[in-house]
């Protein structure tokens, strides 16, 4: 099992004259968040071992989809 040990890892680092050495992070936008998740359980969806995972895999994948469609993001299907 792997760690993260990064504090914000999908944020974006933005630079700025005013800021300190170790600049200062964007945090990342509910429509990002939602597509990363809805691709992360559409690969969960093909990688699951019995049907049930699929499935219940697959029902999230849509879900973040959908939520990521209506904060803006243009529909993915696949």
């Amino acid at each position: 099992m792997w760690i993260l040990t990064i504090a914000s890892p999908f944020a974006r680092k933005v630079a700025s004259p005013n800021d300190g050495p170790g600049g200062k992070y964007d945090m990342e936008s509910n429509q990002r968040f939602y597509m990363r998740r809805a691709a992360e359980e559409r690969t969960a969806a093909i990688r699951a071992i019995t049907p049930q995972a699929r499935e219940w895999h697959h029902k999230l994948a849509q879900d973040f989809a959908r939520r990521a469609a209506e904060n803006g993001a243009v529909a993915m299907t696949a």
